[in-house]
């Protein structure tokens, strides 16, 4: 289902993600399959970036940056650890 919501995610997502100084409707997003630090993400064009992934089985991180994707997997596994 995620992957057929991908056509609308930038326009259900776009106040969230919205990237400064763009105006109007967002593109159509179009997502390419890419790996960070082994983790399976799906990335939008640069224009209007979105990743997406599930860090595990219930849980889908959402974000505009890679960097701000591995912060919260190494938060998370931290917290797991910590358990």
């Amino acid at each position: 289902a995620i992957l057929a919501w991908e056509s609308r995610m930038g326009e259900n997502l776009k106040e969230f993600f919205r990237p400064e100084g763009a105006q109007g409707l967002p593109p159509a997003l179009l997502f390419s399959d890419i790996i960070i630090r082994n983790l399976d993400v799906r990335a939008s064009q640069e224009s209007w970036p979105v990743l997406y992934a599930f860090v595990s089985q219930n849980i889908l991180v959402v974000t505009t940056n890679e960097s701000t994707l591995q912060e919260i997997t190494t938060r998370l596994a931290l917290s797991q650890i910590n358990r």
